[in-house]
């Protein structure tokens, strides 16, 4: 009976391990060289939002990033959680970074860009919060993976 299970949970192994494969996905670069304007686009994708307020996580929802370039090197970022949270930043981009931090008392911004071929990546998260004497309290906030596909 014991070389049965032994002999089963070889074959479980081995099937499990033959069905694993690297993912050939796109080999993400950070976008060291990229100025304002190869920010700028619509981005989708999904993001995990958090409801301080209602003290609720939802996993993987539609996320949108829109970036549009007002002026010179200022740009608007809209994000978008589908029914759940909305909320804008602007912000001046005049170096070749990565990279786009927006701290602040009420809310904050953090994007990173990776480019891989024709498509643009961005991860980052935002969240807006209010304080207390003692306390940050987060009302909302989403980490999101969105992507733009070069045209």
């Amino acid at each position: 009976m014991n070389f049965r299970v032994i002999i089963l949970f070889i074959n479980i192994l081995l099937v499990s391990l033959l069905g694993c494969k690297k993912d050939s996905g796109p080999n993400w670069v950070y976008c060291q060289e990229c100025g304002a304007d190869q920010w700028v686009g619509t981005y989708n994708g999904k993001g995990d939002y958090y409801n301080g307020k209602d003290v609720k996580q939802y996993l993987q929802l539609e996320t949108q990033l829109e970036i549009k370039q007002i002026s010179g090197n200022t740009l608007q970022m809209n994000i978008s959680v589908s029914d759940h949270f909305q909320t804008s930043f602007s912000t001046s981009k005049d170096d070749n970074q990565y990279y786009i931090n927006i701290p602040g008392s009420t809310r904050s911004l953090y994007l990173v860009l990776a480019q891989s071929g024709n498509q643009s990546r961005i991860t980052g998260t935002a969240k807006t919060y209010r304080s207390t004497v003692d306390t940050l309290i987060i009302d909302h906030s989403v980490s999101f993976e969105v992507i733009k596909s070069e045209k």
